[in-house]
Parts: structure tokens; sequence; C-alpha cells
């Protein structure tokens, strides 16, 4: 249902320097603000329609690996190691001539893995960052932190912390923060993470100080297996976009092995909860951060290598689009206490929706230990994932919705649901989504739009 376009990156400049891009803003009517790791801003023209007219300018150098970019009342500021800067074009010649140091008001380290990684605008005018927490030659206090700065730079409060190498989204109209989080010590698989309130996300630094214990750890939204997302990249809304069946839903961005994937929030449960699918994997770069074009209301991803991944290119810039076809992908993924609930978007043929061998899951636990990641464990604590058969497929009454029966649903870490089945057009969709079912909810056939 989406094509992506790769957009070619300005590698051929005056200056010989490379474009290994980070980070990306839109600039109102359309145009782009990119940073790169080696220091430089790139405004782009022309990413919208056909992408024939494409052309970037240099707007700023001699910024200090810098990975985060936003854009408020037109001014572009940036993230870097030494702090925020507001880069300014006095006179008009489309570049900066003013470098102010906006904020500085958290601590940055010279630590090699505290990224300067995130630098979102929230909806009322304040600014969210990420910072790197793995400590190996310099400690600071707000390494490990998402944090937000005031909207005159002064101050800064901590969101969360306990975090390894967060990566960040927020709603630009609810201001919600996200984070993905890497596997490692304490964190077992690849989370994704609401983040409020100051809580703890269970990473530790090994350099904590005698007597210290842990607070109370916080569970993601949702786990996602290593295998499948084995380095978690940022997140962006699709708020007041134009993207089809995914407007308003979170994208999720993999890095390690390039892949974009949809998020389906779910909050029919007293605790949020979220299914993590795969959209496409036909990135030649391994992307870190996104955003929505408000000229044409399309998301656009960019990225670089700066550890190690599966990806083809060292960086690039793409543009994801709807083409029309029927989606594949659920719009919910609800966990429930006799099984689970799948929403499409288009009629399903009924004989494949409707038969349960079409349909696979599986359930295992992790166990968060100072050990680098965590093996599969059932629910006994045998290695492994424990197998589970769904005994029923039920479809709604409007073709779009499969109840799928499921004995001995429970709370437990991970989950797997696969389907292969065919809409009523004769489209093939297999799939699968991962979910941790915090919290079941109870099948209520007729307010779902069963028989």
């Amino acid at each position: 249902g989406f094509a992506l376009d790769h957009i070619d990156l300005p590698l051929t400049n005056p200056w010989r320097r490379n474009a290994r891009l980070a980070y990306l803003a839109f600039l109102p009517g359309g145009r782009a603000a990119t940073v790169s790791f080696d220091g430089d801003v790139w405004l782009i023209e022309g990413l919208h329609d056909d992408l024939q007219a494409v052309t970037w300018r240099r707007f700023a150098s001699g910024l200090h690996e810098p990975m985060g970019i936003a854009v408020r009342d037109g001014e572009v500021l940036v993230h870097d190691r030494n702090g925020i800067w507001r880069l300014r074009d006095t006179d008009g010649n489309g570049e900066a001539d003013t470098h102010e140091l906006f904020s500085n008001a958290f601590v940055q380290t010279a630590e090699t893995r505290e990224f300067a990684a995130g630098l979102r605008l929230a909806p009322d005018g304040t600014f969210v960052i990420g910072k790197g927490g793995i400590q190996a030659t310099a400690r600071g206090r707000h390494n490990g932190t998402v944090m937000r700065l005031a909207a005159d730079g002064r101050s800064a409060e901590v969101l969360g912390r306990g975090l390894r190498e967060p990566f960040i989204g927020v709603h630009p109209r609810t201001g919600l923060v996200t984070a993905s989080d890497q596997q490692g010590n304490f964190i077992p698989a690849t989370p994704l993470h609401l983040i409020r309130d100051g809580r703890f996300y269970g990473f530790r630094t090994g350099h904590e100080p005698p007597g210290w214990e842990a607070p109370p750890v916080a569970e993601p939204l949702t786990w996602i297996p290593h295998p499948i997302n084995a380095s978690g990249a940022g997140q962006v809304w699709l708020a007041d976009a134009r993207m089809g069946p995914l407007n308003d839903a979170l994208i999720h961005l993999g890095y390690y092995r390039p892949e974009i994937f949809v998020v389906r929030w779910n909050e029919r449960a007293s605790v949020p909860q979220a299914a993590v699918m795969s959209l496409t994997r036909a990135l030649a770069f391994a992307p870190l951060h996104g955003a929505v074009n408000p000229a044409d209301g399309l998301l656009h991803v960019t990225g670089f290598q700066i550890w190690g991944s599966d990806a083809a290119d060292i960086s690039g810039l793409a543009r994801l689009r709807p083409v029309g076809t029927t989606f594949p992908l659920p719009r919910e993924v609800v966990p429930m206490t006799e099984g689970v609930l799948l929403r499409f978007d288009a009629p399903l043929d009924p004989a494949s929706a409707t038969d349960p061998a079409n349909y696979s899951a599986e359930r295992w636990e992790y166990r968060r230990t100072a050990a680098y990641g965590s093996p599969h464990h059932r629910l006994d604590g045998t290695r492994g994932q424990e197998p589970m058969i769904p005994s029923s497929a039920h479809l709604s009454r409007d073709g779009r919705a499969v109840f799928l029966g499921i004995p001995d649903m429970r709370r437990v870490m991970q989950m797997r649901l696969g389907w292969t089945v065919s809409a009523q057009d004769g489209a093939r969709l297999a799939h699968n989504a991962y979910f941790t079912p915090h919290e079941l909810v109870r099948f209520e056939p007729a307010r779902e739009g069963f028989a």
C-alpha cells in the first residue's frame, strides 16, 4: 500500500563535505532543514510532487556532532555537543550568520555514546531532548535521560531516566513523549516507552554510587523482539498527515536492519498498550528520525551509519507515500481475555478469515538482568517460545474484523500473532504483530460488530 522514494544527497559540493544526515525538520511551506553529523545544516527545496526539482543549500557549518534539529516560528535550532543553537540568517543571503547558544541548561559530557540524539518541538513551545546513558570514561547527572527544555531554554526538567540510548518522538498535538531504547545490560530486548513523570526505565550504567538502589522500573509500552528490531531509533506521529490508512498512527524506525514500523496504539485497558508491525524494509540506509512535510502530508525519513548496520548506504533521505492498493496491516490489534481482535481497513474473504489454521501465535518472557539482553523463556521457566493454538476465528458483520479465539490468554512480556488471509478483492494479507499484553480486556461481540 506504500511506495518509497529515495532522494539523492549533495555528496558533490564545493566544500567536499560528507553528508551523513541525522535529523530532519520542516519549515513553513515545505522547505526542509536537515543536520549532518559532520556539523553542517542543509536547507532542501522541492521535497514534493515528483521530486524532480530537489535543490540543496548549505545553511550553516562548524557544529560539533549535531544529531537533532527543530523549527519553531520559522527559526532553526540545532542540538549538538555544546547545547542547543539558534541559527539566524539576518542579512537574507540564505546562510546563517548568527549562531546563538539558545540553551545549555543540561549537562553534556564528552562520553562517546552520549549523543546529542534528539530535539523535538512540543506543542506548548518547549523542547524535548534525548541523551545517551552509556558511561565509560565520562559521567554526568543527565546521562540516560529524556528532558524537557523550557520555551526560553533557561531551565530543564527530567521526564524519564534509566535509558541506555533513547531516540524520541513527541505528538505534535498532545505533547505525548515516546522513546525507544537499545537492548543491553538490564534491557532484555528492544523497548518502546511512554515517557512521563520522571520514571526510571531500567538501564543501569554500572557506575552507580555505593548503596544506590534501583527505583521501581516502568515497563515499556511494548517490547519488540531483538531479532525483529535489533536497534530502535526515532518515532514520528502522523498527525495532520495525508498518509491514507496510516493517518494519525505512530511510526517507529528500526536502525540495524533498516525498517519502518507502524505502531497501533490501544487504549482500551487501564494502561496504554501497542502492537508493532513492519511496514517496509526497502530502505537503503539506516533511518534515525523522520518528519511529516506540511506541504504534502507525507513522511520523510533520514539517517546514517553511526554504528553497526545492515544498510547498503552510509546515509540517505527517503519519502514514504500511499499508492492506493489494499493496505495489508490491521488498524487494531487488541489482546483480550478470550483471544485477539484484528480490525482491517478492507473487507476480508470469509473462507480464509474464519479458518483458524491461517493464524499462528506464541508467547515468551524476558529476564531483566545484568547480562546483555535476554534469551526467550516459556512461562514455565524453560528456554524458548510457547506456542498458542488458535481454536476459532470469527468474522465481523462488515467483514473487516476478525476475532481469533485463543485459549489461556495471559499477561506476558512478549506475544507474536501471525496471519495469512485474503482480502475480498483477492489481495494476500500476510504479516506478524508483536505486542505486550499488560492487561486483557473482555471481548464483547455485539459492541465490536460481531453476531
